[in-house]
């Protein structure tokens, strides 16, 4: 059931009124009755109605006026008019006015009423649908960001949005109605649109220039679709359009821009090309007349030793270079030229005079100011523009464009990255002219030095030589200074055996033997015999053992049964026993039992010296003795809290006669050992022994010697230095496990015998002639990989360490290294070549 239809009636016969109530009671719609506009506004502002049927004459309204108040009295709620006035006319102008329907007074029945009345509400519905609609697409066209256009069959504007308004500065109300070819077009582009307007009515895409209220014209891109009735036929047009104005200048620009990057480029792979001075610079004066449009282009150079500017190079026409030549004669600064005239200029070769002011003033002040003024009011020139070359604010020169008046200055930014090209060029051309002459002197100082080094390095490898013989000498004296301190410890050790030896098995038997005799004697009663029976017995039992304690203090049995640490805790018991004195052993951190008889026994008499030092001159109630073994020697600390002494007044009498320590010192330097005093008075002393324990090499099977069955390490010496080679062969003659086989003079020679030779190692200098030692070393590893290189140079760097390393060499040294570093390394080798 449809919903029940509520009417405001604005009547003022209450007749009419009451009737129309009637009539339509029985259709289920219900009235309210207002007799004034007054009255139905009142009414409308606190209900809501479907429809109003308006009566034209009221008291407070008459006329079709009525129906304009009462639309804006009663909003949005569809009126009907209801009068007794019958007239076409009055019913259009109605409609017109916002009527939804003109009725006349008892010409319709209640039906017709009715029918007109859902028409009416119908209808407005539809209009407010419509509005919606219009208004939503208003909003989207004046906010869209391309311009929108619509018009009509003829070509009137009837849509014109705010980015059209925006564009052109004319608004909707002085546009609408009108044609686009009046007012907004080209004049050239407006009567062709006339008289061809229908052919824009079709799909088309096309540019188009616009003219502004002010006149600035602006090219927009137009896309049309046409607008068309239910029978396809044209009714319209609506075109959306984007102003490309600025993207156009920026493409030309663009395309400028790149025409004019390509000039640059070509210019600057010109000024990359080698070329004399003074052709750069007429080169750069060319490009400068060409690309600025310039009557007149000069160049000039700074010279800065003299602080002047030369002027190298000036183009232009030949009749502006003669009255040019004029004006620079009369100058008052003093420039003078000497001309020389080419097929269409000239050259000018001068100097501008110092003025003061520094560069900058010789530069603008001078060229710009005085001389380009006089250029331009004399020549008719339009402008004149100076620039100077600065690189990283080095002053190179200038450059001078004179226009003329009726062109003017062109392409300036090129300009400046043209002289900009130009001075990086005078830059790198005068870098290249100092590298040259730097390039001459510094090899002129390359062949000075080279034979100043030369004259060092004969000189070097004279003291190496020496030194290597010297060392050599050393080494033997040393060996043969411990092979003495050895045979004297050890002779001095066999002669306290052999008088021990004497006392034990002779004297103290004989000793014996004569007490046994007495005991015979002990049997007489007689009191005299027995006594001095008795007498001579005690006397022959404390011989006895004097003469065994005697024995144990010149050569204790222990030190030779069991060992060093052993031998010291019973000397540690013979000295308490003997003297009082505490003595603690402490071997704890001592691993090695199989020390050398001659360092046990120089360790232990060195301790005794030391105990009996302390029992004289320390007053301490304890000493401790440390014994450890590290690093391949044996080492005896002797530490008590006695008295101590100032070291630094011991002096080599004071160590022999007021302590017993120069003796120690001397026979412990004597096993290449070393021997410290740390001590102050008042704090205790501490006397530290190092031995090592390891006998050297020329008395030892080496390592390499016991892992090859004995044989000798075959050694190849390389170098291009006879008295190098003649001093490795004398230092490594006297290593009985090292042979040189053969020697090489340089790195070809070196491979050869190492092909013939096989030897374990080659002794490989790093620098020689034809092939130096990098080289052969390379190729030496590749074919014999079992014969292993030892690197020899006489520089110690870490580069050719490494390139040496990456050749293939084991190791790398000095030839200044110590002489026993190169039989380590030499062993060292060897040992990786037998694995």
């Amino acid at each position: 059931m449809s919903r029940a239809l509520k009417i405001l009636l604005i009547e003022d016969n209450p007749a009419d009124a009451t009737l129309l109530q009637e009539v339509l009671a029985f259709h289920d719609v219900r009235i309210v009755w207002a007799s004034s506009l007054a009255e139905a506004a009142d009414v409308a502002s606190n209900d809501s109605f479907d429809a109003a049927l308006l009566d034209l004459n009221l008291t407070d309204s008459l006329g079709l006026a009525t129906i304009s108040r009462a639309a804006q009295t009663l909003h949005d709620i569809p009126i009907i008019v209801l009068t007794g006035m019958e007239d076409e006319e009055a019913a259009m102008k109605a409609v017109s006015l916002g009527a939804q329907d003109y009725l006349v007074k008892g010409q319709n029945d209640e039906r017709v009423i009715l029918r007109t009345i859902r028409y009416a509400i119908d209808r407005k519905q539809a209009q407010e649908v419509l509005r919606t609609e219009r208004d939503f697409v208003s909003t989207v066209l004046d906010t869209a960001g391309s311009l929108v256009v619509v018009l009509d069959a003829d070509g009137r504007i009837i849509r014109f949005n705010r980015a059209c308004q925006q564009t052109t500065g004319y608004s909707f109300g002085e546009v609408v109605g009108r044609r686009p070819w009046e007012f907004l077009l080209l004049p050239q582009d407006a009567e062709s649109v006339k008289q061809n307007y229908s052919e824009f009515l079709s799909n088309a895409s096309y540019e188009m220039y616009w003219v502004t209220r002010h006149g600035e014209q602006r090219l927009i891109a137009w896309a049309n679709s046409v607008l068309k009735n239910g029978n396809g036929a044209a009714t319209g047009l609506i075109s959306a359009g984007i102003d490309i104005t600025e993207r156009r200048r920026a493409e030309r620009l663009l395309a400028e821009h790149m025409r004019s990057l390509e000039q640059l480029s070509g210019t600057a792979t010109r000024l990359l090309q080698p070329m004399p001075f003074h052709d750069l610079l007429r080169f750069t004066a060319e490009q400068l007349e060409r690309i600025a449009g310039a009557a007149i282009v000069a160049v000039s150079e700074y010279v800065a030793v003299e602080n002047t500017l030369v002027v190298q190079a000036v183009t232009g026409p030949r009749e502006k270079l003669r009255c040019m030549t004029e004006i620079l004669s009369r100058d008052p600064v003093g420039l003078s030229f000497d001309f020389v005239e080419e097929t269409r200029d000239l050259l000018i070769r001068g100097q501008l005079a110092p003025v003061e002011g520094g560069l900058h003033g010789l530069a603008f002040g001078q060229l710009s100011q005085t001389l380009c003024r006089k250029l331009e009011e004399e020549l008719s020139l339009g402008s004149a523009f100076a620039m100077p070359f600065v690189l990283d604010q080095d002053f190179l020169g200038m450059t001078a464009v004179l226009t003329d008046r009726s062109e003017g200055l062109k392409n300036r930014r090129m300009i400046e990255a043209l002289v900009n090209q130009a001075g990086l060029a005078l830059k790198r051309k005068r870098a290249e002219e100092a590298l040259e002459k730097a390039k001459q002197e510094l090899e002129q100082r390359v062949l000075e030095r080279t034979a100043d080094l030369s004259r060092a390095i004969d000189s070097l490898q004279m003291e190496v030589e020496g030194r290597i013989l010297a060392e050599q000498a050393l080494l033997e004296r040393s060996h043969k200074l411990r092979e003495l301190a050895s045979e004297l410890t050890m002779a001095e050790q066999r002669e306290r055996r052999r008088m021990a030896k004497i006392l034990h098995d002779e004297l103290q038997q004989l000793l014996v033997g004569a007490r046994f005799q007495l005991s015979p004697l002990q049997r007489f009663n007689s009191g005299t015999v027995q006594g001095v029976v008795r007498t001579v017995n005690d006397l022959l039992g404390q011989s006895v053992e004097i003469s065994r304690t005697l024995t144990s203090e010149l050569s204790p049995p222990i030190l030779y049964e069991r060992g060093l640490v052993p031998a010291l805790q019973w000397l540690a018991r013979w000295t308490h026993q003997k003297h009082g004195l505490n003595v603690q052993v402490i071997s704890d951190q001592y691993r090695n039992e199989d020390e050398p008889d001659d360092v046990r026994i120089l360790l232990f008499e060195s301790v005794r010296e030391l105990l009996l030092n302390a029992v004289k001159h320390s007053g301490a109630p304890l000493v401790q003795v440390h014994i450890s073994d590290h690093c391949g020697a044996l080492e005896v600390a002797v530490k008590d809290g006695g008295k101590g002494f100032d070291p630094s007044q011991l002096t080599t009498r004071g160590l022999s006669g007021g302590h017993g320590l120069f003796g120690v010192r001397e026979r412990i330097e004597s096993f290449g050992g070393s021997f410290s005093i740390d001590s102050r008075p008042g704090n205790g002393s501490r006397f530290v022994l190092q031995v090592p324990i390891h006998r050297p090499a020329s008395e030892i099977p080496t390592e390499a010697d016991q892992r090859n069955g004995g044989r000798k390490i075959r050694v190849l010496l390389a170098d291009d230095h006879a008295v190098v080679r003649h001093g490795l062969t004398h230092l490594l003659r006297n290593e009985p496990d090292i042979e040189v086989i053969s020697e090489a003079s340089d790195g070809e020679q070196a491979l050869t015998l190492a092909r013939e030779l096989l030897p374990d190692v080659v002794l490989m200098d790093v620098s020689m002639p034809n092939m130096n030692g990098i080289e052969a070393t390379r190729m030496l590893s590749s074919e014999l990989p079992e014969v292993k290189v030892v690197g020899l140079s006489m520089f110690d760097e870490a580069e050719r360490a490494a390139q040496m390393r990456a050749a293939g060499a084991v190791s790398y040294i000095s030839k200044s290294a110590e002489s026993g570093e190169v039989v380590k390394a030499i062993r060292g080798a060897a040992h990786q070549a037998s694995h």
